[in-house]
């Protein structure tokens, strides 16, 4: 058994298909842009400031407070946080960095 299809039956296949393909680039060109979120430069970022600094037997501990308005590039940027130095030997310090209600 032979079907035979009019050529021009092909003609509009292929400029339909053709058109669901651009139409389908275009949204997810669009699609992508949508749902690319916006990150900030890290040099842009406040870092943050020593308040509170005390020499203690072994180091010194401060209060570090947010410098700037939060840019939460890392994940949510807490607005105070202890410092802690230890030096252990003179070629070796400890250094911890927590939140500051710890």
């Amino acid at each position: 058994m032979v079907i035979s299809v009019p050529l021009f039956a092909h003609r509009s296949m292929a400029t339909l298909t053709r058109k669901a393909a651009i139409l389908l680039f275009i949204g997810l060109s669009s699609a992508t842009v949508v749902i690319r979120p916006r990150v900030p430069d890290v040099n842009s970022c406040p870092g943050y400031k020593a308040t509170y600094v005390k020499e203690t037997g072994s180091g010194l501990t401060a209060e570090l407070q947010l410098a700037g308005t939060a840019c939460n590039i890392y994940g949510r940027d807490l607005e105070t946080l202890k410092l802690q130095v230890t030096y252990d030997s003179s070629m070796n310090l400890s250094l911890y960095i927590r939140h500051a209600f710890d």
